[in-house]
């Protein structure tokens, strides 16, 4: 029998002010450019992607569990942007 698989995304999730500042621009972005996705609050949310694996699913709560006890530890960190440069 062979195991099934998920495909998880550890992130890092922007403040709300920084979260609708790159949902305008990826909006805005779209206006003017073919673009394959547009940043929501729904569905594409902006973030920061850490690490992707894949687990098997009888995992899952062992690996949200260990998840949940490492981001107890880590204190919120701040990021900042200057420019966007293209």
């Amino acid at each position: 029998m062979s195991t099934a698989f998920k495909s998880c995304n550890i992130v890092l999730f922007p403040s709300t002010a920084v979260e609708w500042q790159a949902i305008e621009w990826s909006k805005s972005i779209s206006k003017r450019f073919k673009t394959r996705y547009v940043l929501d609050a729904q569905m594409c949310h902006p973030h920061i992607t850490l690490y992707q694996a894949h687990y098997p699913t009888n995992n899952i709560e062992k690996v949200q569990a260990s998840l949940v006890k490492i981001a107890e530890k880590i204190f919120q960190l701040k990021l900042l942007c200057t420019a966007l440069v293209h």
